[in-house]
Formats: structure tokens, C-alpha cells, sequence
């Protein structure tokens, strides 16, 4: 067999490069659906000590086995194909979704956005928002639950009395007091990132939607309170003298009536 009558090697994906202590792993993970650029997934393994033949071939194992993970997660669809951010994708979602037409409603969201869901996740990428997406929501929505300041839990002054230096005390300052938020706006919160993470679905820039793991407070259950037995009673006697007022009306007057008496026997219309 000569040269020319070799099969040929398939291509190998992805590649493995020396840095200085390290050795780094890029794999193509498509196109981005948002900008139309290439995705590289990147990550690395130390070597323990550069220079020494067993460290080197140690991490050259490592990197192969790194290499086949994020060839998994791009062939798998487990990652986000783009570089997107959870604040680009809300931004876009925002001028493209039809909220209620209540103005009220999209108020409400665009606070959410502004107060809570940017500050926390809106510099996070995609690609790592739907790996990390219950691990970083369920903590917050906790916190939130807690204190809608998100504070620290130490004691603080939520309004100085007076400007410069002074004594708190002595001024009467006002400290801080926690209020938590109320477990439905937790959930719009929740209900604001999970449809736009539905859309980024439909428009290709993420695989699966990351908020169906993510587990928002629970809803309130029903407590219903049946009525007592007097009340009951009350309820009773209220619909007889509005179903029999004839018979209610004998009883009042010293009447014998009975029930039977003021219904009367069933005719028959048959012959």
C-alpha cells in the first residue's frame, strides 16, 4: 500500500496547546445565532511541574479527558451557543415580548429587571447561566424572601437624620429593617427570566430552557374556614324562610303549618 492508498485520519476536533504551566483545551461549539461569530469553548489544566516528564504526561491525560468533556457539551447541545449575556438576551426579550397591556404590568417588570435581576445576573453569559442557573437563583430568591434589600443581615441605618459625622443614636437615625419580599413578586421575578430563557430557546441561542430546575417559592395553599355550627344554623334557617315563606309565615302567626301542609301532595298529570 503506498502513501497515496492510506486511508485518511479524520480530523481531529478541538485542540490542546502548551501555555506556560498549563495546558490549554478550545473546542469549536458552532456558530453564534446572535452575532453569526464562532463560540470557542475554552478551559485548561495545571501542571503540577512544568519541566518534569511525569507532571507533563500526567496533565496531557487530563487535557485529552477535559478535550472529550467539551466536545460532549457542544455535540450534546448542553451549552449556550452564543455569547450573550442574561442582560442582552433581557433587553431584546423586553422589546420583543407582548406584556399584558396593562402599563402597570410592564412598570413592574422593568423595576424587577433594574433592581434584582441585572445587579445579580446580568453580567453572567449564557453559557454559563444554564449550568449554573438553580445554583445562583435559588440562593437570591431566599435572600429576597428574607430581606428585599438583600442586607447582609448586620444592623445598619437605612437613613441618616443629619449630614457629616454625628452619633447615630444621639441624632435618631433611622436603622434599617428588613422587609422580606412577598414570595409572588419572587415568582414574577422567576416568571420574567424563565420566558425570556424560552425565547432564547426558539431563537437558537440556548438548547433548553435552565428555569425548569430552578424551584421559585411556593404558592400559598388554600385555608379554607368552614362555618360553625351556629353559623351554619343561621345559614339554614336564612334559605327556609326564603324557599318556604308560607309555612314561616303560619309559624309566625300561631299557625300549625308543617312543611307537608304547605307543599301540599304531589299531583299527578298523568291519566
Amino acid at each position: 500500500m503506498t502513501a497515496i492508498d492510506e486511508p485518511l485520519k479524520p480530523r481531529q476536533r478541538g485542540s490542546i496547546r502548551r501555555m506556560r504551566d498549563r495546558l490549554q483545551v478550545r473546542v469549536s461549539a458552532g456558530d453564534d445565532p446572535s452575532t453569526g461569530e464562532r463560540v470557542i469553548l475554552t478551559d485548561s489544566v495545571p501542571i503540577e511541574q512544568p519541566g518534569n516528564v511525569r507532571s507533563e504526561r500526567a496533565a496531557q491525560k487530563e487535557a485529552e479527558k477535559l478535550r472529550t468533556r467539551l466536545l460532549a457539551d457542544a455535540d450534546d447541545l448542553r451549552v449556550a451557543r452564543t455569547r450573550a449575556t442574561v442582560g442582552s438576551l433581557l433587553d431584546r426579550w423586553m422589546n420583543q415580548h407582548e406584556i399584558d397591556p396593562n402599563p402597570t404590568t410592564r412598570m413592574t417588570y422593568e423595576a424587577q429587571i433594574r433592581l434584582y435581576i441585572r445587579p445579580k445576573v446580568g453580567d453572567v453569559p449564557l453559557i454559563i447561566f444554564v449550568r449554573e442557573a438553580a445554583e445562583r437563583l435559588e440562593p437570591f430568591y431566599a435572600r429576597l424572601r428574607k430581606c428585599r434589600d438583600l442586607c447582609n443581615g448586620k444592623p445598619l441605618i437605612q437613613k441618616h437624620a443629619v449630614e457629616g459625622k454625628h452619633v447615630c443614636s444621639d441624632e435618631g437615625c433611622t436603622p434599617h429593617v428588613c422587609k422580606p419580599y412577598a414570595a409572588s413578586s419572587v415568582r414574577s421575578i422567576h416568571a420574567i427570566l424563565s420566558g425570556a430563557c424560552s425565547a432564547a430557546v426558539r431563537w437558537g441561542w440556548i438548547s433548553f430552557n435552565p428555569m425548569s430546575s430552578v424551584r421559585p417559592p411556593a404558592k400559598p395553599r388554600p385555608q379554607p374556614k368552614p362555618p360553625t355550627s351556629a353559623q351554619m344554623a343561621r345559614i339554614v334557617g336564612t334559605v327556609s324562610r326564603s324557599v318556604f315563606p308560607a309555612r314561616h309565615a303560619g309559624l309566625g302567626s300561631g299557625g300549625m303549618g308543617t312543611v307537608s301542609d304547605d307543599i301540599g301532595p304531589c299531583e299527578s298529570t298523568q291519566e
